[in-house]
Parts: C-alpha cells; sequence; structure tokens
C-alpha cells in the first residue's frame, strides 16, 4: 500500500521560511555583491528574477497557516496580539532592510495580524443569537473597515492579503483552497508583471510576459504544498517564526553594510 503523501505544520513553516530567506537575500544582498564583484546573484536570463520568484511561495503558505491556525487556536485574541507585538517588534529592521523611514510601509507580519483580527471578529458575530442579515452587514463593515485599516497604513501585500486569508479560512476543501491560492497568484503576478501605470506592456516587451509566466509557475508550488497540507497535533516551538523574521532580516542588514563598506 503506498503512504499518502502530506505536509504538516512544520514542514510549512520551514519551506515557507526559507522560501521568504532566498527572496530577501537577492532584495538585499544582490546590489552590493554586484558592485563589488560584477556577479549577479538573482537574474539567470532575461530579467527574470529567479529568487523574487521563489521568495513568492512563502506568502500563500503564511496565509494559508493562518487560517489553519484560526480553526484550530483556542485563544485567538492571545494569537492576534503575539503577532501584532512581533510586527511592533520587526518594523524598525524592517524599514533598515528597505532604507526607509519606521513610518513608512509595515511588515508583512501587521497584515497577517489582521487577517486574524478580521478571523476574530467574524468568529464573534457568528457566535451570537441574531438575525442572519445583520450578521452579514456586521460582517461586510468589518471586512471593509479592517481592509481600509491595512490600506491607510500601507501595510505589506494589503491589496491581496486580507481576501486572500479570508478566503483560506472559509474554503475548508483543500482543491477549492488550491483553486484560489492560483487565482490569487495569477491576478498578483498579472498586475506586477503586466501592468505599468494604465497601459498594459506584453505586445511590446515579450520579456515581460515571460516573467510573468515564469514567476506564476515558480510561485504556483504553494498550490501544490497547500493541497498537501494534513493537519496533525505535533509539538514545536512556536515562537520561533516570529524570531526568525526579525533575526533574519537583522543579519541580513548587517552583511549588506559590511559589503556596502568595501565599495
Amino acid at each position: 500500500m503506498i503512504k499518502k503523501f502530506s505536509f504538516n505544520t512544520m514542514d510549512l513553516k520551514l519551506i515557507a521560511c526559507f522560501c521568504m530567506l532566498l527572496d530577501h537575500i537577492g532584495n538585499l544582498l544582490n546590489s552590493p555583491i554586484y558592485r563589488l564583484s560584477g556577479f549577479q546573484l538573482s537574474n539567470f536570463f532575461f530579467s527574470f528574477d529567479i529568487l523574487y520568484a521563489i521568495g513568492r511561495i512563502a506568502f500563500p503558505i503564511f496565509c494559508f497557516q493562518l487560517a489553519e491556525g484560526c480553526k484550530y487556536t483556542k485563544n485567538i485574541k492571545t494569537y492576534f496580539f503575539r503577532l501584532l507585538i512581533a510586527a511592533f517588534i520587526s518594523q524598525p529592521i524592517f524599514a533598515w532592510a528597505h532604507e526607509q523611514s519606521i513610518n513608512d510601509d509595515l511588515n508583512v507580519i501587521f497584515t497577517l495580524a489582521f487577517g486574524v483580527l478580521c478571523i476574530g471578529i467574524i468568529k464573534f458575530i457568528s457566535s451570537k443569537n441574531i438575525k442572519d442579515y445583520i450578521k452579514y452587514i456586521l460582517y461586510t463593515l468589518s471586512v471593509c473597515l479592517i481592509y481600509f485599516v491595512t490600506l491607510l497604513f500601507q501595510m505589506e501585500y494589503w491589496q491581496f492579503g486580507l481576501p486572500f486569508i479570508l478566503g483560506l479560512y472559509l474554503l475548508d476543501d483543500r482543491k477549492k483552497q488550491a483553486i484560489w491560492t492560483f487565482l490569487f497568484l495569477f491576478v498578483l503576478y498579472f498586475l506586477y508583471c503586466g501592468w505599468t501605470g494604465f497601459d498594459f506592456q506584453w505586445s511590446e516587451h515579450f520579456t515581460i510576459f515571460l516573467d510573468f509566466v515564469l514567476t506564476l509557475l515558480i510561485a504556483s508550488a504553494s498550490i501544490f504544498f497547500i493541497k498537501h497540507y494534513e493537519y496533525a497535533k505535533i509539538k514545536y516551538n512556536k515562537y520561533w517564526f516570529y524570531i526568525f523574521y526579525p533575526a533574519h532580516l537583522l543579519v541580513l542588514c548587517i552583511i549588506r553594510q559590511i559589503l556596502n563598506s568595501f565599495i
């Protein structure tokens, strides 16, 4: 009998963190390495950034894990505040990594935290003994308000993060979640690769179309991992990711600073 192939929570988090690390290596170290050695760290032909494409595997997995966590957590308030604290701790390092003010764009953990907040509010409303049409009004108002907050503070992936997280939470079937992930990736990279200002550029630049296709193909690996996820109770340190995110950015920033000192 053939053993069923599957991933558990820890498997997915390790895969996502590895992909995110590669993406940030390409983003933060590519320029100083190129100026020092002439070696392009992330592009292997045309203008295609392979490390960026691999990095796009991470966000759908993190969103999926978040949605699953909201289903099984005993205390969604604690889950939200844990993410929010991690987001605030990470923000100065995130700002340094992106060479911006601390008050500019907010890091992706804020987006994840507000995704949890939105799900928590939906669960709270669902638990109340009120008429269905009132619930739907409250659902809509809550989602719109939280979505506006993510826009107002320019959280990473604010355009797509909240609806994607909610979609994964509301869909229990793995096949439906995989389809939702593909649609998310298609729209995301269609806009990223195919839109400049208000004019589509594919008819003028074939490499943009090729960039879109390759990025979508590589990022779609996240669909495979999500489809083959199986919930299982396993013991692991739940805080290691909250440490890994700011820690790896800090290490990469220090390496970038050292490399820049030689230029």
